[in-house]
């Protein structure tokens, strides 16, 4: 009884020990992107550049979890999670330009009330973050309020 069960140990953890946190791959055209408003097409904005610093704040940590990957697995997860940062970094740069190609075609106006925004949403954001961090939310409720940020 206790082999089998320091074996179903042993896979668990082999099996979810695995640090997947990736992050999104953004589509650079979206169905409706021509009728989006001002308004928000700056909001597509800030979701693109907050994927673009959660991936550099990721590359800029190592979790606990990703250094048991790398003695399990050796280099595997680090070339994946290098691909997946590459990969939402050239999509979230790429939805931009998009966007900033809309912004143009609809005279939409830079000012400084869009970059108040931005700032107010990214606080808000950090605020989630340790919240979430710290055990207060939980991972649907973290998502949910994140969600509503941006509505």
């Amino acid at each position: 009884m206790f082999i089998i069960k320091n074996l179903t140990i042993i896979f668990l953890l082999l099996f979810f020990g695995c640090a997947d946190k990736s992050h999104t791959v953004i589509n650079t055209y979206n169905p409706g992107d021509n009728n989006l408003t001002c308004a928000e097409i700056q909001n597509e904005v800030i979701k693109a550049e907050l994927i673009i610093d959660a991936v550099k704040k990721d590359k800029e940590s190592i979790s606990g979890a990703e250094v048991l990957d790398a003695v399990m697995w050796g280099f595997i997860p680090a070339i994946t999670k290098g691909q997946n940062h590459k990969k939402a970094v050239e999509a979230a740069n790429a939805r931009i330009e998009r966007l900033e190609i809309l912004k143009e075609k609809m005279q939409c106006a830079s000012s400084n009330a869009n970059n108040d925004k931005k700032n107010q949403i990214e606080k808000r954001l950090k605020q989630l973050q340790s919240m979430y961090d710290a055990g207060d939310l939980s991972k649907e409720e973290y998502e949910i309020a994140v969600d509503k940020l941006f509505d």
